[in-house]
Parts: C-alpha cells; sequence; structure tokens
C-alpha cells in the first residue's frame, strides 16, 4: 500500500473484495458529527456510517452508568487496489485507514 498524503494512518488493513472491516469512533457531539473522504483509489472501497454502538450492559449496576457510544462506520472493499479513508470529527479529531483491496 502506498500512502496517497503525508498523514501516517492510525490503522493499515487489507480486504479482499467483498469483506468488511468496521471502524469504531468516539463520538464528539451527535450523530452528524463525523465526516469521510477516500483518497487514492476511491473505487476500490465503499464506506457508510452504520450506528451509534452502545456497549452490553452486564449488569443492574453497569445499567445506571451512561455507556460509551461508538460512531460505527463500515468500509467494504469492492475492487482491487490501495485507498486511504480519512475520518474528521466536528471538533477537529481525525483517523487514517489505509486500505488494500486484493481480488
Amino acid at each position: 500500500m502506498r500512502p496517497y498524503d503525508d498523514r501516517v494512518p492510525d490503522e493499515s488493513i487489507i480486504l479482499r473484495v467483498g469483506q468488511e472491516h468496521a471502524v469504531r469512533l468516539p463520538p464528539n457531539g451527535g450523530a452528524a458529527d463525523w465526516s469521510v473522504s477516500v483518497a487514492g483509489m476511491a473505487s476500490a472501497v465503499d464506506v457508510r456510517k452504520m450506528w451509534t454502538s452502545r456497549p452490553y450492559e452486564e449488569d443492574e449496576e453497569d445499567a445506571q452508568a451512561a455507556p460509551p457510544r461508538f460512531m460505527v462506520f463500515v468500509i467494504r472493499g469492492v475492487a482491487a487496489g490501495d485507498a486511504s479513508v480519512h475520518f474528521q470529527s466536528v471538533r477537529g479529531n481525525e483517523y487514517h485507514v489505509a486500505v488494500g483491496v486484493i481480488p
């Protein structure tokens, strides 16, 4: 995989065509707090915002504490190639994933 910008990826993954990888990002203000952009071979991946997750509450004590939530995105390999997926929050936080997709 070669980088498409000068950012060091937080995560590097290899996917086969049709395979998916979930990315969990901390919430920073609401449902629309993270945006996503793709550099490199954008047609190699499909990125979708799926949901806000909530960890499983194991007992009543956990149920009373406000559990942390995460924004969940799914990166899916759709064609062979390399791409760089960049997530940015409204508060300026960033997360970069280098993706290589193989047949």
